[in-house]
């Protein structure tokens, strides 16, 4: 049995910045009664986010991916002018564990995967559709949602969703064509998460105007992606993006957060919120 009033739908638990002091976040997200989904996107945040999510259950939820540069660097694609080095590991039993925890329902969701074209370059593009579509038949075959990266690839990464028939999206983070996602969500009823920074954000704040409250959901992306530059950012943040789109949407906090919990359970059928 949970007890939470939002969720975070993709954040980095992982990440080196919370090493000496994860249970203090995670205290302070059941405190503000905030869940989160710990999103991997290699073989070691895989295997943390099921670990996390195990030690806080119904608080933290593990979702496994593989993102497109530890995809395409195991695959011996040499990548350059990375701000940190992926880690090393065999990509084919990576997708056969994510594939497994699937089965074996110890996660919820699959993500973080998709496409970019911000790190790598266009000669990688089949090779990361490859990867992508491998990791979201699994989503889709086990009724999991997607949560899906797509810099500098949002048209593309949105037409192989389509062509895959996917159910369940999550567009994380998205900063593509507004038309484009608006179009996507209404026919499809995919969400789009928006993150801390949409206010401040010239394309997320414009759709978070245009998409429709019920294509809504939250994120922060922590630690990344913070409102306020060079500040680790953590769950509990999700609580301004609330305050926004309740000014934005003309509606209360305590309607948008009805919304969005309604949101959830659409993709999320299966986990008890309390």
């Amino acid at each position: 049995m949970s007890d939470w009033k939002l969720l975070d739908v993709h954040a980095h638990m992982s990440h080196v910045s919370f090493s000496s002091d994860i249970d203090e976040v995670i205290s302070e997200c059941i405190s503000k009664q905030v869940a989160v989904i710990s999103n991997g996107t290699d073989k070691s945040s895989n295997q943390f986010s099921l670990k996390l999510a195990t030690k806080y259950k119904g608080i933290v939820y593990s979702a496994m991916g593989i993102y497109p540069v530890e995809a395409l660097y195991n695959m011996g694609y040499p990548i350059e002018d990375l701000s940190y080095s992926p880690e090393q590991f065999d990509l084919e039993d990576q997708i056969d564990f994510i594939n497994q925890a699937a089965k074996d329902h110890k996660i919820i969701a699959i993500g973080e995967i998709g496409m970019d074209g911000h790190s790598l370059k266009e000669d990688t593009y089949d090779r990361q559709e490859e990867v992508f579509i491998r990791l979201a038949r699994i989503g889709i075959d086990n009724d999991l949602p997607l949560i899906v990266h797509s810099r500098k690839m949002e048209s593309k990464t949105l037409g192989v969703l389509e062509k895959l028939h996917a159910p369940k999206v999550i567009m994380h983070c998205f900063c593509g064509n507004v038309s484009e996602a608006c179009e996507y969500a209404k026919k499809y009823n995919w969400m789009f998460s928006l993150p801390v920074t949409t206010p401040n954000h010239s394309k997320l704040s414009v759709l978070s105007k245009r998409l429709g409250i019920e294509n809504i959901l939250l994120e922060t992306d922590s630690p990344y992606l913070n409102i306020e530059r060079g500040v680790r950012n953590t769950p509990v943040n999700i609580i301004k993006t609330l305050n926004y789109l309740s000014q934005v949407k003309g509606i209360s906090q305590a309607q948008v957060q009805e919304i969005l919990l309604t949101n959830f359970k659409k993709l999320f059928p299966h986990v008890d919120i309390g």
